[in-house]
C-alpha cells in the first residue's frame, strides 16, 4: 500500500514539476495584469466617475459582467468586476484546460502512458495524482489574481477601508471553482480520447458555447431560461461585491460539476483499451 501511495506522490510530483512552467506565467501574468487593474481607477478619474461612466454603458456590456444590477459604488465592486473579463477568463482556462487534455489524451497520444501503467500502479491513483496538480494548480492561479489586487492597492494607497480583501477572496474561490469545473470537464474528455489537439478542440469549443449562452441569456428574455445551462452562470463576482454575500449556491454547483466530471473520467479511464 505505501508502495502505491508514494507511486502516486511521485506522478503527482513529476507533474507538478512539469507544468511549472505554464503555471507560473499564467499565475505571474494575471498577477501583473490584477495590480494594474487597480491603476485604472484614477484613469476613469474615480469610483464616482466610473458610476457616471456606467450608467451610460449598453445592456450588452454590462452583461459581459453580469453587472445589469449595478457595479456598486466601491473599489472592490470595481476590481471583482474585472475579474469577470475576457482577459481573466481565457488566461486562467489556458491552464485549465491545456493541463487536464494533456493529463490523458496527450499521454496516449504520445504512448507515455504505457511507460507509467508499466509500473504497480492503478490507473485511478494515476488520474487521482493528475487531479490533484489540477486542483492545486487553479488554486494558485486564483490565489494570483487575489494577491494582485491586494498588492495592486496597496501600491495605490487605496484606504483601507475602501477595499474589502476577504469579499475579492470570495470572488476567487467562485473563479477557482469555475476553472476547476472546465478542468473536469476537460478531464472527462480525455478519459475518452487518444488526440491531445481534439480534446482541446471540444473543451474550448465548449467553454465558447457557454459564454456565449450565458450572454445570450442576459441580453435576450427568449434566451433566459438557458441561463442556468452554462457554468458561467454560477460565476458572478459583481454580485458577491455589491451583496457582500459567499456565493454556497454557485460554488456548490461548480464543485459538484467538478466533482462528477472527474469521478466519471475515474470511470472511463480505469474502463477503457490503451493498447494501441
Amino acid at each position: 500500500m505505501e508502495t502505491l501511495i508514494s507511486l502516486m506522490i511521485n506522478v503527482f510530483l513529476y507533474t507538478f514539476r512539469r507544468s511549472l512552467v505554464g503555471l507560473t506565467a499564467v499565475s505571474v501574468g494575471l498577477f501583473l495584469i490584477s495590480v494594474l487593474i487597480i491603476y485604472t481607477i484614477e484613469a476613469f478619474g474615480g469610483i464616482a466617475e466610473f458610476q457616471r461612466l456606467f450608467e451610460l454603458m449598453p445592456d450588452s456590456i454590462l452583461a459581459l459582467f453580469h453587472a445589469q444590477g449595478g457595479f456598486g459604488t466601491t473599489p472592490t465592486s470595481y476590481i471583482a468586476g474585472d475579474y469577470r473579463h475576457p482577459i481573466y477568463l481565457i488566461t486562467g482556462f489556458s491552464f485549465g484546460i491545456a493541463f487536464a487534455s494533456g493529463a490523458i489524451s496527450r499521454e496516449i497520444e504520445r504512448g507515455t502512458i504505457l511507460m507509467y501503467l508499466a509500473s504497480p500502479i492503478e490507473r485511478w491513483q494515476y488520474v487521482l495524482a493528475k487531479i490533484g496538480v489540477l486542483v492545486i494548480g487553479t488554486a494558485i492561479i486564483a490565489f494570483s489574481i487575489w494577491l494582485g489586487s491586494f498588492v495592486g492597492a496597496e501600491l495605490y494607497g487605496l484606504p483601507k477601508g475602501e477595499i474589502d480583501n476577504m469579499l475579492l477572496v470570495f470572488a476567487q474561490i467562485n473563479m477557482w471553482s469555475l476553472m476547476l469545473a472546465f478542468g473536469g470537464i476537460t478531464l472527462l474528455i480525455s478519459a475518452y480520447s487518444s488526440d491531445g489537439g481534439l480534446t482541446i478542440a471540444w473543451a474550448a469549443g465548449i467553454s465558447i458555447v457557454m459564454y456565449f449562452v450565458d450572454f445570450l441569456s442576459l441580453i435576450w428574455s427568449v434566451a433566459e431560461p438557458l441561463g442556468p445551462l452554462s457554468l458561467f452562470h454560477y460565476f458572478d463576482p459583481v454580485g458577491i461585491a455589491r451583496d457582500a454575500v459567499f456565493p454556497w449556491f454557485e460554488f456548490l454547483i461548480l464543485m459538484g460539476v467538478s466533482a462528477l466530471s472527474m469521478l466519471l473520467a475515474l470511470y472511463v479511464f480505469q474502463k477503457r483499451d490503451i493498447s494501441n
